[in-house]
């Protein structure tokens, strides 16, 4: 098989999921090869395009899940999402500003009526909790 085959491969198993020496290795690519191809910037750069281009048709799929689970007032998703999108309302960021004396905002979502019509507990709110965003041209009001 050509290298130019090769490379064809090692892109298709990098769309699979596969890091790109994992893809060079499953595409039986020599050691040579591998280092040709990690010099090659024009094939770094398809490499990298083709990681992002799944990550952003997986995150496409994972925003219509959220949404589908959301009308279903299940929020796991919508709050795991929030937590990588902002680390300040992860449960580790909370933890680790405990006693530093830095502020914290805390946010609450009423998702509406629980699926199972019960309203007396609060099983469909959600609180998310984080430092301010300071904004430097007004981080003299934090």
């Amino acid at each position: 098989m050509t290298l130019a085959e090769k490379k064809g491969f090692v892109l298709r198993y990098i769309r699979l999921g596969m890091d790109p020496l994992s893809s060079m290795i499953v595409a039986e690519c020599t050691d040579e090869e591998i280092a040709t191809l990690e010099a090659d910037k024009d094939f770094t750069r398809d490499c990298d395009i083709a990681i992002k281009l799944e990550e952003a048709q997986l995150l496409e799929r994972f925003k219509s899940a959220m949404h589908n689970n959301l009308a279903k007032d299940d929020t796991r998703d919508a709050k795991w999402f929030l937590e990588k999108i902002d680390s300040r309302f992860g449960a580790a960021s909370a933890k680790a500003s405990i006693g530093t004396g830095k502020s914290r905002v805390s946010i609450q979502i009423d998702f509406g009526t629980s699926a199972n019509g019960q309203d007396e507990d609060d099983s469909n709110v959600e609180t998310f909790e984080g430092a301010p965003q300071v904004d430097p041209e007004h981080a003299e009001l934090y």
